[in-house]
């Protein structure tokens, strides 16, 4: 997700996030969020992933201050894409 150009596959990524998240009376952020932790510590890794770190935290704040999912990945997907 973090590399590449292909906007599908990263889309279809979100959409299968975007499902885990729905289910109860509630939307349950918690998968979204592991997904991004785990993002984050992976581009924390490594040095040509660095310049995404910016862009992970602040779509894992935006999640948490309850910003839409869907649109939040797909606009994260897009700025990954423009790198």
């Amino acid at each position: 997700f973090l590399k590449g150009t292909d906007l599908l596959t990263k889309f279809g990524q979100i959409e299968a996030l975007d499902k885990e998240t729905r289910g109860g009376e509630k939307i349950d952020r918690t998968p979204v969020i592991n997904w991004l932790d785990h993002c984050i510590a992976h581009a924390r890794g490594l040095r040509h992933l660095r310049h995404t770190l910016e862009l992970l935290l602040d779509a894992r704040n935006s999640i948490e201050g309850n910003m839409n999912i869907r649109f939040t990945l797909e606009r994260l997907a897009l700025h990954l894409t423009e790198k």
